[in-house]
Parts: structure tokens; C-alpha cells; sequence
């Protein structure tokens, strides 16, 4: 249960590590009673081992009873060989006897006792083979007959049948206990592999409630996905995907319409107008991970014609941060160029400035109102008047007033976008209507405002060139007449003018 308020990837880490758990634990439980199984034996040999060195020990003092015996009565130094191996050889025996049987108190007690008859055992056939070497034969025979060391032998005897009784006993009883530990191992063994059948078991069947969910978790994602790319499909612009390594991920009906059902690499169908080394296309820089928007590009239709376009490139993300896309948009600008093109054909631009005069500015704005209203895309119009215009012509002369008008002309015109429409309305009265009906106008007019104090400081002049300018929304779901839009824009320079005014007068 505690499982289900998991993630997917926090329960698959918690059953591995549930089975690295359950696997430790079986595996212990099985050292343990591999070793307790195989305890049992081992007292079994150990038992066995020292009943094996017992009787060792026992041929060995017979061994020394036997030589000894021969050389006394025959006196053939041959005799001596075996007695002189058992004598070197009974110290260790004694002692491995004596370090097995350790944890016996009652066999150490029987050790020591065996230890001072051995001892003297030793001492007396010691003697004997000293005294044959003096005495003659007769003699030894009679001191044979006198103390033969059968005393010390059998004393010797009767304390080792003893050590052996004991270890019989302790084999019987170890025997006993091998049987009640097998049986507990058994059982032990029975309860831990019960215990992760179980575990297992529920294991699976959490598992397999795991997969279901996430069939149907890729179910709902699919028909998401499904729903999104219907979107795409039906937006008026051309969109296309591609994923990181460069393939072709999605196209919607525009995008194959333009660049027609063969798709290939995307690059190959951009074209700049005028290029330039080391341009990147907006798709280059969306697989580099920057957003950028141009203007200045063609596509070549599958028929060959070449068409206008504005392309944006947007990289996509994965959670991760890593780059998994990247979207390029593209919208069809040929009539805007077009348009553009007629308007210089008729000379609908500013003699001065190079920028459109009122009436161009009128006829390609009331254009792209137009395509506003179809687009349902919003629109933002700048109205913009120089401040202290009149002042420069007064001090430094008309001729330094067009200067100036040329001068700001040149900085609107580098500020704003191609694709936004600059007029100059006449005298020191400019209007700009944006395609970009964004929330950050004021943004923009903040940045138009630090480029013209950066021309201030470069060109330093009796009259500071500065301007007030108003800014109006364009809602195509409102639609105005573009007279109203310059009005309303008009009014709103006025305004901000006379809040300096009124600034100027209250500081004086």
C-alpha cells in the first residue's frame, strides 16, 4: 500500500532495492544454516580425530612396552629403534590429545592423570634399558620378573580407556544434536523461502498493476499527443519539428503545402536573400539551443518559385534541460514585400529620412490592419514627437534640424524590425506600428531611449535630442479605423509631453 503514493521510477528503485534486501537476508539465513548443518559434522570428526589420536597413543606406549622387552631379553640394539621413535613421538600426541579435547574439563582432568602415568611409564622402561646395558642378562631377567612395568602400563591403559569412554559419550550426544539441528534447519529453511514466495508474489502482482497504469497512462498521452498535433495542423502558419540529431519529427498541412510531401533536410529549403558568411539559419540556432527570428529568407517551393517567409527557430526542452527539439516556425511574406516594393515604386517615402511618408504610411498600415483583423494577431502603434525640436532649429539652424531628423530616423529605423512599418507623418512626428502586439512596449520604448542617450554622449550638442512618444493596443477583436489607432497614440504623446512640462516648471 505504502507503495502507491510512489512514482513509477520511485517504485521500480524500491523494488530493487526491496529484492538487493530480500536477497541479502535469504542469503545470510542460508550461510547460517549451511553452518549449522554441516556444525554437527564437524563435532563428529573432531570426536573421531581424537579417538584416532588415542589409539595412536595407545600403539605407541605399546610399542614401547614391546621393544623394550625384546632388548632386554635378547639384547639386540635393533629392538631400540621402535622404543626410541614412540618415546619422541608420545609428548605430541599428548599435547594434540590434550588441545582438542580442551573444552572437556572432565577429559582434562583425565589428562593430567594420563600424563603423570605416562610420565612414569616412561621412567621405568627407561631404567630397564639402562640396567641391560650394565647387568647381564641373568639378572635384568630376574629384575624382569620383579617390576616388568606391567603395573604402569595398565594404569596407563585403564585412564586412556577412559579418555574414550568420554569421547563415545560426547560422539552420542552430538549425534543427537545433529538430528535436532537438521530438523530446525529444515524448518528454517522452509519459513525464509515461504516468506519471499510471498514477497515475490506481491511483488509481481504490484508490478503488474503498474504496467496496466502506465498502458493507459501512454494511452492518454497519445490521444493528447493526437490533439496537439490537430492544433498544429490547423494553425495558418507553417510549423515544423525536428528532433535533436536533425530528423524530421512533425509537418503540419502548411508546411507540406510549402515545402511539398518529400521532405527533406529542412536547411535545404532556406535560402537567404542577401547571405552573408557565417549566417545561421533560425533551425541552426534552435539545435544550439538560441531563439531567433528573421525576415530576410525564401523557400524554394517544389514547383522551384521562391516565396518570402518570416522563420522563427524555438529549441525545445526536456525536463531535464536537455535540448529534445527544436520548432521552426515559418509565415508566408510575399504580399507584405510585395506591397513594400509598390509603395517604393510610387515614392510614398520621406524625401529626408528614407522612411515612408504620411501617405505610405497610411496605405501599408491600413494593409496590415487588414491582415490583423484576419490573423486576429494584435498590433501595437507608437506615435512619436521630437522634444526641443524647435529649440535646435532656432539656435543651430534648419540645416542642423534635418540633420537631426536624419539622425533619429537612422536610430527608429536600426531599432525596430524590417517587418514593422516607420513613417515619418511630418516634422519631428514619427509613427511605428508593430506586428508585435506583445506586453513589452514599454520595454521597447525603454531600449529606443537608451540608444538615443548613447547618441547624446556621442554627439554633444547645445540641444539634446530627446522625444515623447504614446503607445495604443491594437485588438482585432475591437477594430478601429488606423486615423483612430494614430489618434488615440497622439493623445497619449501629448499627455507624457505635458507631464514633463509640468516637471520642468515645478523644478524651476
Amino acid at each position: 500500500m505504502f507503495l502507491q503514493s510512489f512514482s513509477l521510477e520511485k517504485k521500480v528503485r524500491s523494488v530493487t532495492v526491496l529484492g538487493l534486501v530480500l536477497l541479502a537476508v535469504i542469503s545470510w539465513f542460508s550461510y547460517q544454516s549451511v553452518s549449522e548443518l554441516f556444525r554437527p559434522f564437524d563435532w563428529i570428526t573432531h570426536t573421531q580425530d581424537v579417538l584416532g589420536k588415542i589409539g595412536t597413543l595407545t600403539n605407541e606406549l605399546t610399542n614401547v612396552q614391546t621393544s623394550v622387552r625384546g632388548y632386554v631379553l635378547t639384547g639386540e640394539e635393533k629392538y631400540l629403534k621402535p622404543y626410541q621413535t614412540a618415546i619422541r613421538v608420545i609428548p605430541g600426541t599428548l599435547a594434540e590429545i590434550t588441545s582438542e579435547t580442551r573444552d572437556n574439563p572432565r577429559q582434562q582432568t583425565n589428562l593430567i592423570l594420563l600424563k603423570l602415568q605416562i610420565k612414569n611409564f616412561s621412567r621405568v622402561y627407561a631404567r630397564m634399558v639402562r640396567l641391560r646395558k650394565r647387568i647381564e642378562g641373568e639378572k635384568n631377567d630376574f629384575y624382569m620378573k620383579q617390576d616388568s612395568g606391567f603395573d604402569a602400563m595398565n594404569a596407563a591403559l585403564k585412564t586412556i580407556g577412559d579418555v574414550n569412554a568420554e569421547e563415545q559419550k560426547l560422539l552420542v550426544l552430538r549425534d543427537a544434536a545433529e538430528v535436532r539441528t537438521a530438523r530446525n534447519i529444515r524448518w528454517t529453511i522452509f519459513l525464509v523461502f515461504s516468506f519471499a514466495a510471498l514477497l515475490v508474489l506481491g511483488t509481481g502482482i504490484n508490478i503488474n498493476r503498474q504496467i496496466v497504469a502506465v498502458k493507459i497512462f501512454n494511452e492518454k498521452l497519445r490521444e493528447k499527443e493526437a490533439v496537439v498535433f490537430q492544433f498544429l495542423s490547423g494553425l495558418p502558419i507553417g510549423i515544423f519539428v525536428v528532433k535533436a540529431d536533425g530528423k524530421t519529427y512533425f509537418a503540419n498541412h502548411v508546411a507540406l503545402h510549402l515545402l511539398g510531401r518529400d521532405l527533406k533536410p529542412l536547411e535545404d529549403f532556406f535560402e537567404f536573400r542577401q547571405p552573408q558568411p557565417g549566417l545561421k539559419t533560425p533551425l541552426a540556432l534552435a539545435l544550439q539551443g538560441a531563439m531567433s527570428t528573421r525576415d530576410d529568407m525564401e523557400i524554394r517551393k517544389p514547383d522551384g518559385k521562391m516565396i518570402s517567409v518570416e522563420v522563427s527557430g524555438i529549441p525545445i526542452r526536456g525536463s531535464d534541460g536537455q535540448l529534445t527539439y527544436a520548432l521552426t516556425t515559418f509565415t508566408d511574406i510575399s504580399k507584405r514585400i510585395k506591397h513594400q516594393d509598390e509603395l517604393k515604386r510610387l515614392s510614398l517615402r520621406d524625401d529626408l529620412t528614407g522612411l515612408l511618408n504620411r501617405r505610405g504610411f497610411i496605405t501599408l498600415g491600413d494593409q496590415q490592419l487588414k491582415v490583423a483583423d484576419r490573423t486576429q494577431i494584435a498590433l501595437l502603434m507608437l506615435f512619436i514627437d521630437l522634444d526641443g525640436f524647435k529649440l535646435v532649429n532656432d539656435l543651430e539652424g534648419h540645416q542642423a534640424g534635418d540633420q537631426l531628423l536624419i539622425e533619429f530616423a537612422h536610430i527608429i529605423k536600426e531599432h525596430f524590425r524590417k517587418s514593422d512599418i516607420v513613417g515619418r507623418l511630418g516634422g519631428d512626428e514619427f509613427a511605428i506600428l508593430s506586428e508585435d502586439g506583445s506586453p513589452e512596449d514599454a520595454a521597447i520604448i525603454d531600449r529606443l531611449r537608451e540608444k538615443v542617450e548613447v547618441y547624446n554622449r556621442a554627439n554633444p550638442r547645445r540641444g539634446r535630442l530627446g522625444f515623447s512618444v504614446g503607445s495604443v493596443k491594437y485588438d482585432p477583436k475591437h477594430p478601429c479605423q488606423l486615423d483612430q489607432l494614430i489618434y488615440r497614440a497622439d493623445q497619449q504623446m501629448y499627455a507624457e509631453k505635458q507631464k514633463k512640462k509640468d516637471h520642468r516648471a515645478k523644478s524651476n
